[in-house]
């Protein structure tokens, strides 16, 4: 049988599990939507939305890889199997990784932002309020092909 790393703590699982449900994505934007949005009424409902829709979620991914003990498509494909259901399951495995795909690239932008204006600040260029505009309208800027 195949040796499978595991926590040493249940405190170290808690946290990671905590900085990946949070994500860089929400710390950047959530004070921004709550400020166009209305504020107290825009965090019940994000509050709420979480509870409904991200707990369950995430307990229901913990719950599938404990069983399956393989990756997404491998174990959902193995635990339809084992509980007589469709195969037609392994396809929602491909959607976790497609949604982690999709995730992952919008992190490689927002990291290329970051650097960009890095770079900016340690070539001690003005940062104007156009700036970010001239990032999103140069691809080749975007690639990182030169740097204005």
């Amino acid at each position: 049988m195949q040796h499978r790393d595991q926590w040493s703590h249940q405190l170290g699982f808690i946290a990671a599990s905590t900085g990946a449900a949070i994500g860089l994505g929400q710390i950047w934007k959530f004070p921004y939507m709550a400020g166009i949005h209305g504020g107290g009424n825009f965090v019940l409902l994000y509050i709420g939305l979480v509870f409904l829709l991200a707990v369950p979620s995430f307990f229901g991914e913990v719950i599938i890889g404990k069983l399956g003990k393989k990756n997404c498509v491998d174990s959902m494909t193995e635990l339809a199997e084992k509980y007589q259901c469709t195969p037609m399951w392994k396809y929602l495995g491909y959607l976790g990784l497609l949604t982690l795909f999709i995730v992952c690239c919008f992190y490689n932008i927002a990291a290329s932002w970051s650097i960009f204006f890095i770079i900016k600040m340690i070539l001690g260029t003005t940062i104007t309020e156009h700036t970010f505009d001239q990032l999103i309208a140069s691809p080749l800027l975007m690639l990182g092909a030169y740097m204005s």
